[in-house]
């Protein structure tokens, strides 16, 4: 195989990983991986393979809510690089576990705190805050939503798009992938609220100025 630097096979995994992903992960991507290139980026893969223990003092100095992201991401241009034999293995793996970041704290808002957030909105944004609260829904869920996805039969909404990067992108149709939500009589009161839109398909698009 051609000798190359980590900043040339960082280029390549990135060139041909976007042609499988969308284009937002390969900015993500050459984001975190810009940390590695910045380090060791003029170092062949090759001498890499030896400089485990490198790496890991590298890890250490990065920014702790980063370090995760950034850690997985050579990971993965590395593993790229002995799948396609410019190494035989991962210096990164190597360098020693690379434990995910603790979950955040997720504080429930009472009922009353709800009420005093709906109260402050728009008239025709108000239900949108109680019914993402009825359903636990994550914002990038709900700003999704569209009025088909609710089924007053069984009580339930179907998860089949998120907003991603400010656009709305569909789910797989796999059950693996979306998910149903039981609808409560608070949260059907809160779609009965929400006022019928012409202009668009989903829930919570906001109206243009003017």
């Amino acid at each position: 195989m051609p000798d190359l630097t980590l900043a040339e096979l960082v280029a390549l995994y990135l060139e041909r990983h976007a042609a499988t992903v969308r284009p937002r992960t390969i900015v993500v991507l050459r984001e975190r991986l810009a940390y590695a290139v910045y380090a060791f980026g003029d170092v062949p893969p090759r001498e890499l393979e030896r400089m485990g223990g490198e790496i890991a003092s590298w890890r250490t100095r990065l920014p702790e809510g980063s370090r995760y992201g950034v850690t997985q991401a050579l990971r993965q241009a590395l593993e790229a690089g002995v799948r396609w034999g410019f190494i035989t293995r991962n210096p990164a793996k190597l360098a020693g576990r690379n434990p995910q970041p603790p979950p955040r704290t997720i504080s429930a808002f009472t009922l009353a705190e709800v009420e005093a957030i709906a109260a402050e909105l728009p008239p025709m944004y108000r239900p949108l805050s109680v019914f993402a609260a009825a359903t636990g829904l994550r914002p990038e869920e709900w700003g999704a939503l569209e009025r088909r996805d609710i089924d007053r039969v069984p009580g339930v909404v179907t998860v089949r798009r998120t907003v991603s990067s400010g656009e709305v992108v569909d789910l797989g149709k796999t059950t693996r992938s979306r998910r149903q939500v039981p609808l409560s009589r608070r949260a059907l009161g809160a779609l009965d609220a929400l006022p019928p839109r012409l202009d668009t398909p989903l829930l919570s698009r906001p109206r243009a100025a003017g």
